[in-house]
């Protein structure tokens, strides 16, 4: 019988019993308790059969939702999710149950922890213990890594069991997150022809290169190198980074204008946009690349070492490390810039339709996403958001009841090398970024311990531990 069931009878049982005011309120008390965690139920019975999944770090902003997820053919899995770190605190010693209703010791299953990476606090770690067998751990992060130093390395990476990351190699891949479409990547909206173009450099006097940020300190150097590049071929500075022009007023406001038509339209003017990612982990492609590449503005790309397998076609970009300098590399973007039958093959995605892209893996990993982004989702209620996604593929494992140990997140599922110089093509070793990197392999180390002991620690702790480790280190290697 069902933890909703037995309730229920013992409601209609002692209902006549509870004579006294004190005894209804304690009731209704109970009552009360009880739907906090069963009020979006959706009128399913929520009993042991049916595994509970926690957010550690408070995502989704649900407290208790069951979701039923379509797995394969004809077979459905239903998981209850919640943020309610309460719940783990009642976890029985030796089991995954948990208490969760007292009046019949009502359980549930508590058989997986989802973690948000930016939110992984090693100072907030569920409470470990030698006699409790830890639930199964599953990390979400589509953020820049450089959010959690911490996670960059394997003895962090390794206590989780399942990843949503922008790694190929992650369980749920989120590589195509700032991708909307395949027909927004071949599609006319926003394409302007090479006269067009031509005409706004004469008219309006635009550069052919385009550079419009304002997050001017990161870990690719990328101000350094655009600096240098501003001294051979003329390119327009929106945003705070080396400025030197001014956004329309009507686009001016980054938060409300970068993802408008308008802003779009703006930037398409010109020939070539300067794409810099924050950082060069495998497979960490934003936005930076993805919308040049759909508004028809050729992309000059320095970022994630993989993107070529990721470009409809393998000349779609000018990458920034096929050229010795940025003298060089100005060079070759000042004969595009007079050459429309070469500068027009570097937009072949916007002359061929999708099917006839060259990367396999591209038309591959679109087809198999299972979760829509951007206006197929705001506008469609039956898709499914790669949170949501990401719950039901952790949901269908737990059903598969995998062993300790068959499912662990590897080094490839987050794949950060040092942080090195776009300039000089050397490791940053001076800078705060490389110290940041550096002190994340003791921190994560760190980490790794406190779970497998169970210790607990405050944050000042925490960074004090990580702190004498690193100053350790450094005398050992005088």
């Amino acid at each position: 019988m069902s933890c909703f069931s037995v309730f229920l009878t013992f409601k209609i049982k002692h209902f006549l019993a509870l004579v006294t005011l004190l005894s209804l309120a304690l009731l209704i008390l109970n009552l009360t308790s009880f739907r906090r965690f069963s009020s979006e139920i959706n009128a399913v019975e929520l009993d042991a059969r049916i595994p509970t999944i926690l957010w550690w770090t408070p995502f989704t902003g649900e407290n208790g939702v069951l979701k039923t997820c379509d797995i394969g053919d004809d077979f459905q899995a239903s998981c209850y999710f919640t943020n309610e770190r309460k719940l783990y605190q009642k976890t029985k010693a030796g089991s995954r149950k948990i208490y969760i209703y007292d009046l019949r010791s009502c359980t549930i299953f508590l058989q997986a922890l989802l973690f948000y990476g930016s939110s992984f606090n090693a100072w907030e770690l569920p409470p470990q213990s030698p006699e409790r067998k830890r639930p199964l751990w599953a990390l979400l992060h589509e953020e820049s890594p450089r959010n959690t130093a911490l996670l960059q390395h394997e003895s962090a990476l390794s206590l989780f069991n399942f990843s949503a990351t922008f790694s190929r190699h992650s369980d749920v891949p989120l590589t195509l997150q700032h991708l909307t479409s395949l027909e927004d990547l071949a599609g006319h909206k926003f394409l302007q022809s090479w006269q067009s173009k031509v005409q706004f450099q004469k008219e309006e006097g635009l550069a052919p290169v385009v550079f419009i940020q304002s997050d001017c300190d990161t870990s690719t150097d990328r101000d350094s190198y655009v600096q240098e590049l501003m001294k051979y071929v003329k390119v327009d500075s929106y945003g705070s980074c080396l400025q030197n022009k001014m956004l329309p007023e009507s686009i001016r406001d980054p938060m409300s204008a970068l993802h408008s038509d308008e802003f779009w339209r703006f930037q398409s003017k010109y020939k070539f946009s300067i794409a810099f990612e924050n950082g060069e982990c495998l497979d960490y492609i934003t936005e930076k690349l993805w919308r040049p590449l759909v508004i028809g503005s050729v992309p000059i790309y320095y970022g994630s070492p993989t993107f070529k397998d990721w470009l409809p076609f393998k000349n779609s970009t000018i990458d920034v490390r096929d050229y010795k300098s940025p003298k060089e590399l100005a060079e070759f973007i000042l004969m595009l810039d007079s050459d429309e039958k070469r500068y027009n093959q570097l937009l072949e995605h916007k002359m061929q339709s999708p099917e006839r892209f060259s990367s396999e893996l591209l038309l591959q990993m679109l087809a198999e996403r299972k979760w829509s982004v951007g206006e197929k989702l705001w506008n469609n209620f039956e898709t499914k958001s790669l949170v949501e996604v990401f719950e039901c593929y952790v949901c269908q494992r737990v059903h598969e009841n995998l062993k300790e140990g068959e499912s662990v997140v590897k080094l490839n599922h987050y794949e950060c090398p040092p942080p090195v110089s776009a300039l000089t093509k050397t490791t940053l070793n001076n800078s705060f970024w490389f110290e940041q990197w550096h002190q994340g392999q003791f921190e994560a180390q760190l980490v790794k311990e406190l779970v497998e002991t169970g210790k607990v620690v405050t944050q000042d702790e925490f960074y004090e531990i990580v702190g004498q480790r690193m100053v350790a280190e450094r005398k050992k290697k005088k």
